[in-house]
């Protein structure tokens, strides 16, 4: 790695290896530093990330997006029951109040808020309602909060 100035910015450069052909492979990764200290200190935080794995590069997708996703690589692997109950909660929770915000961007308090909406908003009911007292006046359970939590904790932890 290395940090190099292109007009007035710094910009960091991620050695990845080589290719096939034994060309190197860079990455330029656009900054907004001025100064180099910041850019370097920068650097070393990605340095560590890659030592440790952690990195991720960086993109456009949006949770909503990762959710779909995450929800497909694992259909064979959980039960019917429980990837329907994942998208419901994803459909209904999740993507109307953080599904538009980027991956890169999501903070706590993004959570914060779905829990929070999650508690004033009632529920539409799974499926359409039978018989007498069809309409559904009560907010969601806290069972249902937790779900939500248990949710999003084990997309975004994968």
């Amino acid at each position: 790695m290395s940090v190099r100035k292109r007009g007035k910015y710094y910009h960091i450069v991620l050695e990845k290896g080589r290719d096939a052909d034994g060309k190197r492979i860079q990455e330029w990764m656009a900054t907004e530093f001025t100064r180099k200290a910041d850019a370097q200190a920068k650097e070393e935080e990605l340095k560590f990330a890659l030592r440790k794995g952690t990195y991720i590069k960086p993109t456009k997708k949006t949770v909503g997006e990762f959710l779909i996703e995450w929800l497909e690589d694992r259909k064979s692997e959980i039960k019917v029951s429980t990837w329907e109950h994942y998208d419901w909660l994803r459909r209904l929770h999740v993507d109307p109040v953080i599904g538009h915000v980027e991956l890169m961007r999501l903070s706590p308090a993004n959570l914060l808020e779905v829990y929070r909406k999650a508690k004033e908003i009632p529920a539409p009911p799974k499926t359409p309602p039978k018989g007498r007292g069809s309409v559904r006046n009560k907010a969601v359970s806290p069972t249902t909060i937790n779900a939500i939590h248990r949710f999003l904790h084990k997309a975004l932890g994968d």
